[in-house]
């Protein structure tokens, strides 16, 4: 995505302390991840748009881990991201139950469907340039 490979270290590290902040305080760490996170969607908007209107293929990111895509699907995650975030910045201590566990999990869960469905359509579309999804797939 353009950015330096030494950048990598530091901002893992930071979500290191990020991560352990939302376990151990989460009503400080709550809203510190959800400003990460939120500063990185607006990033990977930025870049979605910029490739859209250059006309570039795919831009790669090293985010969460892996060589991935940047794509629609990247901002989903974010964003079911960003609802635990807010959930965890709700309370000084977190409270672990099966409701809870289940609510978060199906979220993050939705999140990571709909990112995939997401890369799917994008897929679709870079190899089949006339086929027209949002119309439906009859002609």
């Amino acid at each position: 995505m353009g950015l330096p490979r030494w950048i990598a270290r530091p901002v893992a590290s930071f979500e290191m302390l990020v991560a352990i902040l939302i376990v151990t305080r989460p009503r400080f760490g709550g809203p510190v991840a959800f400003a990460t996170l939120f500063v990185f969607t607006l990033f990977l908007l930025r870049v979605l748009a910029r490739t859209r209107s250059m006309g570039v293929g795919t831009v790669r990111c090293n985010c969460f881990g892996g060589a991935a895509r940047v794509t629609g699907g990247s901002v989903v995650r974010n964003l079911a991201l960003l609802i635990g975030a807010g959930l965890a910045s709700t309370t000084d201590h977190l409270h672990v139950t099966l409701p809870a566990v289940l609510t978060v999990g199906m979220a993050v869960g939705t999140g990571a469907v709909l990112g995939q469905l997401a890369a799917v359509k994008s897929l679709i579309g870079q190899l089949f340039p006339k086929l027209r999804i949002d119309e439906g797939m009859t002609r």
